[in-house]
């Protein structure tokens, strides 16, 4: 997966490159999260599949966002990176170990933003039986 950014006048444009990879498989959609599993800066809004735009808050030097490529043949390819939002920087972060073992049964629970409202009535129901 190829990230790139750049900077002008206090705008930051991150684009995501949806080239065919090794395995022959094409990205079919893309998942971005800040690093921490949050969701994206108010001030930076995903335009297309593979483009982020927004005016940076001065006040931040940085951004660590998590992508995760979704490819045609339903694997998964992800990546941790940080951009300087002054320069466009991008710097690829060491993922965490916690990141490469597949979620504990209780950690589903803990972010409301994973399920959509059906499957939280729905999980709600369950548990009230």
């Amino acid at each position: 997966m190829i990230i790139d950014s750049i900077t002008a006048d206090g705008l930051l444009t991150v684009t995501l490159d949806q080239t065919v990879v090794a395995n022959k498989a094409s990205v079919v959609d893309y998942h971005i999260t800040q690093a921490d599993g949050r969701a994206l800066p108010s001030w930076l809004e995903r335009t297309s599949i593979d483009l982020l735009q927004g005016k940076r808050d001065a006040n931040i030097e940085s951004l660590d966002l998590k992508i995760t490529a979704t490819l045609s043949n339903g694997e998964e390819v992800v990546q941790l990176v940080r951009i300087n939002t002054a320069t466009g920087d991008i710097q690829q972060l060491p993922r965490q170990r916690a990141e490469l073992l597949p979620p504990m049964f209780q950690d589903q629970f803990r972010s409301h933003a994973n399920l959509t409202d059906r499957q939280t009535a729905l999980l709600a129901a369950a548990l009230a039986d």
